[in-house]
This record gives structure tokens, C-alpha cells and sequence, in this order.
């Protein structure tokens, strides 16, 4: 199985995300929260500008405000 990684900006530097651990990312206002499996990560850029990064087989946007993790 092929590993998935996304780098998002995040405080104070730029972190990678094991897309595999992520089980929803959540909007906040104008920044956006990755539910993973081990924690939480708050990421500087909006759900919109992180979804057009996602491929749309393993996530879909549910509710407007939330990329779920199929």
C-alpha cells in the first residue's frame, strides 16, 4: 500500500500529514483542524485550498464544513 503524505503550514513551520492517520479535517473559522487518529493538527490554510490538494476517491466534502476520509 502506497503511503499518502500532505504538507500543510502549521504554527510556526510547515508539518507532513500521514493522509493514512487522518479520519476528517474540520473547518475552523479560517483555518482547518486534521482529526488523526493519534491527535489533532491546526493547519493555517483553509479547507477549500487543502481539499483542491486531496485526491477525491479517498475524501469527500460532507456538510460544506468537513472532508471526511472514505
Amino acid at each position: 500500500m502506497e503511503r499518502r503524505f500532505i504538507e500543510v503550514q502549521s504554527t510556526p513551520r510547515k508539518v507532513v500529514i500521514d493522509l493514512d492517520k487522518v479520519k476528517y479535517i474540520q473547518k475552523r473559522g479560517k483555518k482547518c483542524v486534521f482529526h488523526k487518529v493519534d491527535g489533532e493538527r491546526v493547519c493555517y490554510e483553509s479547507l477549500q485550498k487543502i481539499y483542491t490538494r486531496l485526491c477525491k476517491e479517498t475524501f469527500f466534502i460532507s456538510k460544506g464544513d468537513c472532508i471526511m476520509h472514505k
